[in-house]
């Protein structure tokens, strides 16, 4: 557990040290997936051993926001923004600049985390049906089709 005291209110918040984790773990999951999608559909973006500027951010709903294939685009965007909530203390994600805008520390929900299983899932289907289904063609002459048998994703089902 982690404490953090308000010295002129005397207040304490207590989070889960698990919460933390599961919202670092689950928005390297998400940010992945997603930029899983942006390079399917622009593979020119991890072109000549460079990274696009489109792939440097580490926002979850900015990088969702340029893919025309992802599932749930609107429905499930509040997932994306649950967790980009919970990892505002996170230096490699979005975070406050300032105490005024820091947010409260989250903690994950059942609510959240069915959402989070239902949109991996979503995620996770709809890139073995675009891999399996047409050639990809990547930068440099490259392409490829991909297969998947068993229970691929079978955490997410």
């Amino acid at each position: 557990m982690t404490h953090f005291s308000d010295l002129q209110s005397g207040d304490t918040q207590t989070w889960d040290n698990i919460d933390k984790s599961v919202f670092l773990l689950s928005g390297f999951a998400l940010e992945n997936a997603i930029k899983a999608f942006l390079v399917y559909e622009n593979p020119h973006w991890i072109s000549n051993g460079r990274l696009s500027r489109s792939l440097r951010s580490h926002s979850l709903t900015r990088l969702q926001c340029q893919s025309e294939q992802i599932p749930f685009k609107s429905r499930y965007a509040w997932v994306l923004q649950g967790v980009e909530e919970g990892l505002d203390s996170w230096a490699r994600y979005p975070c406050s600049l300032s105490v005024e805008t820091l947010t409260n520390q989250r903690t994950i929900t059942i609510h959240l985390w069915s959402g989070y299983i239902r949109l991996m899932s979503a995620y996770g289907n709809k890139l073995q049906k675009l891999l399996a289904r047409r050639l990809w063609k990547g930068p440099h002459g490259f392409s490829g089709r991909w297969t998947f048998s068993g229970n691929y994703l079978a955490m997410c089902e």
